[in-house]
Protein backbone atom coordinates (compact mmCIF):
# COMPACT_ATOMS: atom_id res chain seq x y z
CA UNK A 1 0.00 0.00 0.00
CA UNK A 2 3.09 2.11 0.36
CA UNK A 3 3.98 2.04 -3.31
CA UNK A 4 0.92 3.65 -4.63
CA UNK A 5 1.26 6.37 -2.29
CA UNK A 6 4.82 7.52 -3.52
CA UNK A 7 4.07 6.74 -6.80
CA UNK A 8 0.96 9.88 -6.69
CA UNK A 9 3.49 12.05 -4.68
CA UNK A 10 5.91 12.00 -7.05
CA UNK A 11 3.24 12.50 -9.94
CA UNK A 12 2.46 15.80 -7.88
CA UNK A 13 5.66 16.85 -7.45
CA UNK A 14 6.51 16.36 -10.85
CA UNK A 15 3.39 18.55 -12.00
CA UNK A 16 4.45 20.93 -9.50
CA UNK A 17 7.70 20.92 -10.77
CA UNK A 18 6.65 21.68 -14.37
CA UNK A 19 4.14 24.08 -13.75
CA UNK A 20 6.76 25.89 -11.52
CA UNK A 21 9.10 25.93 -15.00
CA UNK A 22 6.88 26.97 -17.39
CA UNK A 23 5.64 29.94 -14.92
CA UNK A 24 9.42 30.96 -14.97
CA UNK A 25 9.56 30.58 -18.62
CA UNK A 26 6.31 32.60 -19.13
CA UNK A 27 7.77 35.48 -16.69
CA UNK A 28 10.82 35.17 -18.81
CA UNK A 29 9.84 35.90 -22.41
CA UNK A 30 7.79 39.08 -20.88
CA UNK A 31 4.38 37.71 -19.83
CA UNK A 32 3.10 39.98 -17.37
CA UNK A 33 0.38 37.76 -15.25
CA UNK A 34 -1.85 40.44 -13.60
CA UNK A 35 -5.38 40.03 -11.43
CA UNK A 36 -9.09 39.98 -13.47
CA UNK A 37 -10.08 42.04 -10.51
CA UNK A 38 -9.26 43.85 -7.54
CA UNK A 39 -9.02 42.31 -4.35
CA UNK A 40 -12.62 42.44 -2.63
CA UNK A 41 -13.56 45.16 -0.48
CA UNK A 42 -14.00 44.79 3.34
CA UNK A 43 -16.36 46.50 5.07
CA UNK A 44 -16.98 47.44 8.70
CA UNK A 45 -18.97 45.10 10.97
CA UNK A 46 -22.16 46.51 12.71
CA UNK A 47 -21.33 44.79 15.74
CA UNK A 48 -17.58 45.75 16.18
CA UNK A 49 -15.99 48.51 14.20
CA UNK A 50 -12.92 46.83 14.75
CA UNK A 51 -14.25 43.62 12.59
CA UNK A 52 -13.69 43.44 9.45
CA UNK A 53 -16.61 41.64 6.57
CA UNK A 54 -15.93 40.47 3.74
CA UNK A 55 -18.68 41.59 1.42
CA UNK A 56 -20.13 40.24 -1.98
CA UNK A 57 -17.84 41.23 -5.11
CA UNK A 58 -18.37 44.47 -5.87
CA UNK A 59 -15.57 45.33 -8.58
CA UNK A 60 -16.07 49.15 -7.77
CA UNK A 61 -15.79 48.89 -4.08
CA UNK A 62 -12.90 47.32 -4.54
CA UNK A 63 -11.24 49.77 -6.93
CA UNK A 64 -12.15 52.74 -4.41
CA UNK A 65 -10.68 50.99 -1.39
CA UNK A 66 -7.58 51.05 -3.45
CA UNK A 67 -7.50 54.57 -4.29
CA UNK A 68 -8.18 55.00 -0.94
CA UNK A 69 -5.28 53.43 0.70
CA UNK A 70 -2.94 54.52 -2.12
CA UNK A 71 -3.72 58.42 -1.72
CA UNK A 72 -3.12 57.56 1.84
CA UNK A 73 0.41 55.96 1.23
CA UNK A 74 1.35 58.40 -1.53
CA UNK A 75 0.29 61.61 0.92
CA UNK A 76 1.93 59.78 3.96
CA UNK A 77 -0.87 59.48 6.55
CA UNK A 78 -3.08 56.48 8.02
CA UNK A 79 -6.42 55.55 6.20
CA UNK A 80 -8.72 52.92 5.80
CA UNK A 81 -11.71 51.86 3.64
CA UNK A 82 -15.01 52.42 5.42
CA UNK A 83 -18.10 52.04 3.00
CA UNK A 84 -18.76 52.32 -0.51
CA UNK A 85 -22.32 53.53 -2.14
CA UNK A 86 -23.62 54.03 -5.51
CA UNK A 87 -25.96 57.31 -5.94
CA UNK A 88 -28.85 54.87 -7.68
CA UNK A 89 -26.83 55.26 -11.58
CA UNK A 90 -25.76 52.30 -13.73
CA UNK A 91 -22.50 52.94 -13.92
CA UNK A 92 -22.00 52.62 -17.61
CA UNK A 93 -24.80 55.93 -18.26
CA UNK A 94 -23.09 58.00 -16.12
CA UNK A 95 -20.99 60.44 -17.79
CA UNK A 96 -17.35 60.00 -16.77
CA UNK A 97 -16.79 63.13 -14.93
CA UNK A 98 -19.67 63.08 -13.31
CA UNK A 99 -20.10 61.79 -9.59
CA UNK A 100 -20.94 57.80 -9.29
CA UNK A 101 -19.96 56.85 -6.08
CA UNK A 102 -19.66 58.34 -1.99
CA UNK A 103 -17.34 56.49 -0.32
CA UNK A 104 -16.19 56.90 3.25
CA UNK A 105 -12.61 56.05 4.95
CA UNK A 106 -11.38 56.61 8.34
CA UNK A 107 -10.80 60.47 7.53
CA UNK A 108 -12.62 61.54 4.84
CA UNK A 109 -15.65 61.14 2.14
CA UNK A 110 -15.21 60.53 -0.96
CA UNK A 111 -17.46 61.48 -4.38
CA UNK A 112 -16.17 59.62 -6.64
CA UNK A 113 -16.58 59.03 -11.04
CA UNK A 114 -17.30 56.17 -12.76
CA UNK A 115 -13.98 55.34 -13.53
CA UNK A 116 -13.08 55.44 -9.90
CA UNK A 117 -11.44 59.09 -10.01
CA UNK A 118 -11.83 61.58 -7.13
CA UNK A 119 -13.61 64.08 -7.83
CA UNK A 120 -14.09 65.62 -4.14
CA UNK A 121 -12.41 64.51 -0.70
CA UNK A 122 -13.60 66.05 2.41
CA UNK A 123 -12.50 65.51 5.76
CA UNK A 124 -14.68 64.37 8.32
CA UNK A 125 -14.11 67.30 10.69
CA UNK A 126 -14.84 69.51 7.83
CA UNK A 127 -19.32 68.21 8.00
CA UNK A 128 -20.81 69.17 10.83
CA UNK A 129 -23.35 67.05 9.90
CA UNK A 130 -25.73 65.19 7.11
CA UNK A 131 -29.47 65.69 5.91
Amino acid sequence: AMKPVIGVTDGISSVASGVTQQIAKATSDSLVVSNARPQRAFERSVIDDADLVLVPVDVFAAEAQQLILRLAKSRNYSDSFVACVSLGFSRETVEPGRPYAVCLSDMYIFLLNRDCNCLLQIPFGDVSHFE
